[in-house]
């Protein structure tokens, strides 16, 4: 288990149906806000016929008759995609910071289980040993079909 990032469990459920639950830390200091809106603008993007265009001069028109067309539906893609690759430059100039802050134990470190059937249960751990020892701990209680939050009982 050295080296492990993540550790997959097959839960026990009431019903009898084992559930996949995979639990893991994370590495980047944040979660990226502008991810989502990038790939959502891009996708209202139509697509055309992009193989066939440009290939004689009447193609070349319906071409850019395409392009005029679509290109409102680019505007928003284009306004949001450099604030996405301004996050993520800024998440990797921070990685380095945070990693060493949490293996020194003073950053918190998230550690996450989430369900096949889609339950996510989220911790804040001080530290990168502690964050391995709850994963650790979350296997068993998962593994055992304990549901969440993964508490032992009698503990708070």
């Amino acid at each position: 288990m050295k080296g492990k990032r993540r550790m997959d469990v097959m839960a026990p459920t009431p019903s009898g149906v084992p559930v996949k639950t995979v639990i893991g830390r994370r590495w980047m200091p944040w979660r990226s806000r502008t991810r989502e809106w990038t790939s959502s603008a891009w996708d209202l993007v139509p697509t055309g016929p992009a193989n066939s265009v440009g290939d004689d001069p009447v193609s070349a028109v319906l071409g850019l008759l395409w392009f005029v067309l679509v290109f409102p539906f680019m505007i928003p893609a284009l306004l949001v995609t450099p604030l996405f690759l301004l996050e993520s430059l800024l998440q990797w100039i921070v990685l380095p910071f945070a990693i060493l802050l949490r293996m020194l134990g003073m950053l918190d470190v998230e550690v996450d289980a989430r369900q096949q059937r889609g339950f996510r249960h989220v911790e804040r751990v001080r530290g990168w040993g502690a964050a391995k020892a709850r994963m650790r701990e979350i296997a068993h209680l998962a593994s055992r079909g304990a549901p969440p939050p993964y508490r032992y009982p009698g503990r708070p």
